[in-house]
């Protein structure tokens, strides 16, 4: 499968080149595209797709992109969770939305769709339309793809459609006064605290292993210790020379679209039978280097310390051992298999050093969190008896710290290593009261909320019209997404949706 999806990968390749560069938050492989099997992909509404218009679908994926029409993709995508999944979805949410708006009959005049395109950020000079841009953009990024000039009008539609639509369903989510109110205060109430922690580094300092708790731990938990998985590879670079001064923006594009390109052209011919790395790397001027040995979770210099093509190596095997081209920030790589060294079981003395830092921290969070609960304790009948928390702290032999001022809504400017708990902890408190103790990966913290203080009436009346559009929107967004599974349901879109040939 994975020889078929190279030979007809190029074309999508370099079609979602500009995709892959500036990292969209989905990121579309098009490993799947490409590959020709039965003519019907899926069938929808009890008709057959078929890959013609599957691939004419895919094909509008970066042309999307290039156009601004981010609502329309980021909608189309939301319940992805994969890069291949987004792709798929992008695709058929697409049929569904067209059939959906012609059987509710909602539609884009042509003034609706020339108004709309003529705003496009793509075809702007100054702020106003250019039609020499926009030709630029059909000579450059529309033809080359298979598509004419009213491929622009279609995409605009099914975003002025999707926005009609969305508005259709909104009417269904508008807030309340109340509600408006209360997500409000919810974000904006200011929480007054203190807090007292607790350092996990001081109760590693006096936590004691003893070699015979190692060996001891070591028996009953031996079959979790194993070496890593080794493996190395050979590959070729296809990567952005180092400069002076790097590149960015319109160069950059097109010197990494370039890159791809020649990287796209050695995977193809990789695909050739009896093809040979190291020849096909002699043909085409390219030079072979190798890797030394590396676990998955530590990218070698050699791939520019990639996590990404350090992961896509643990997945080549004796059977398939070249990749396809793998992305990465400065370019693109193409990996044949080298060797693999497996994972084997470590001997004690292999094992104890990670097993001796493992034990002593076990022991040393233990010890905390039953000396943070006792110093809660004392601080809530300290507090009791009518102490300030400042004073219930100290008799309990902890020092209290008071947090600057914070609402949920300005949380980020709370620079505090515990800024996530005791935003956590205030925002679920009343007056007074004193959390529990909640640990971390530094220690772990005690949040006393001193006061609540009272939203400032002025400006919820000045951003009142603000929070209701920012929760009918939200609402607008989850009845779209319920009603787009139900449609696609009805539509027979597989749960996994299949490409072409899967």
């Amino acid at each position: 499968m994975v020889h078929t999806l190279r030979r007809f990968q190029q074309p999508l390749m370099i079609a979602l080149t500009i995709l892959v560069i500036i990292a969209f938050a989905f990121l579309y492989n098009s490993s799947s595209l490409e590959k020709v099997g039965s003519d019907s992909v899926a069938t929808l509404y009890g008709r057959p797709i078929s890959q013609a218009q599957y691939l004419r679908a895919a094909r509008k994926i970066d042309l999307c992109q290039n156009l601004f029409l981010y609502e329309l993709l980021r909608t189309l995508t939301a319940q992805a969770r994969t890069m291949e999944q987004g792709q798929q979805d992008f695709i058929y949410n697409t049929f569904v939305l067209e059939h959906e708006a012609d059987r509710l009959g909602l539609t884009a005049t042509d003034a609706e769709i020339e108004q709309a395109i003529k705003a496009l950020p793509a075809f702007q000079t100054s702020g106003q339309f250019d039609s020499a841009r926009y030709n630029m953009f059909i000579q450059n990024l529309v033809t080359p793809r298979g598509f004419t000039g009213s491929v622009i009008d279609e995409l605009v539609r099914d975003d002025i459609i999707l926005g009609k639509l969305k508005a259709l369903l909104g009417t269904t989510s508008i807030p309340a006064p109340g509600e408006i109110r209360e997500i409000y205060e919810m974000g904006n109430r200011t929480y007054e605290t203190s807090v007292v922690r607790l350092k996990l580094a001081d109760f590693l300092a006096t936590a004691q292993i003893t070699d015979e708790d190692l060996k001891k731990t070591y028996e009953e938990r031996k079959a979790g210790f194993t070496t890593d998985e080794k493996r190395k590879v050979k590959f070729v670079a296809f990567t952005l020379a180092d400069q002076e001064k790097p590149l960015v923006g319109k160069e950059r594009v097109e010197q990494l679209k370039q890159l791809m390109e020649k990287a796209n052209q050695f995977a193809l011919a990789m695909v050739e039978k009896d093809a040979k790395f190291d020849e096909v790397a002699t043909i085409l001027a390219v030079k072979v280097a190798e890797t030394p040995e590396f676990p998955v979770d530590d990218a070698p210099s050699e791939l520019n310390e990639s996590v990404a093509v350090a992961k896509a190596a643990f997945t080549l095997t004796d059977k398939d051992p070249n990749s396809d081209v793998l992305a990465a920030d400065i370019g693109y790589y193409v990996l044949q298999l080298a060797g693999i060294s497996p994972s084997r079981p470590q001997t004690f003395e292999e094992a104890k050093g990670k097993l001796a830092d493992a034990l002593k921290n076990e022991r040393a969070m233990e010890a905390m969190n039953l000396k943070g609960a006792e110093i809660r304790n004392k601080i809530e009948a300290g507090i009791k008896a009518g102490k300030s928390f400042a004073d219930a702290a100290t008799e309990a032999g902890a020092k209290a710290e008071a947090v600057p001022p914070f609402s949920l809504a300005e949380q980020r400017k709370l620079k505090d290593p515990d800024a996530q708990d005791i935003v956590a902890s205030a925002s679920e408190m009343k007056e007074g009261e004193v959390s529990t103790f909640t640990m971390n990966a530094m220690g772990g913290v005690i949040v006393h909320l001193s006061k609540r203080v009272p939203i400032d009436e002025t400006k919820f009346e000045t951003e009142k019209v603000k929070t209701a559009k920012q929760l009918a929107d939200f609402r607008a967004r989850s009845v779209f997404a319920e009603w787009l599974k139900l449609r696609r349901k009805e539509a027979g879109v597989p749960a996994v949706p299949a490409g072409p040939g899967a």
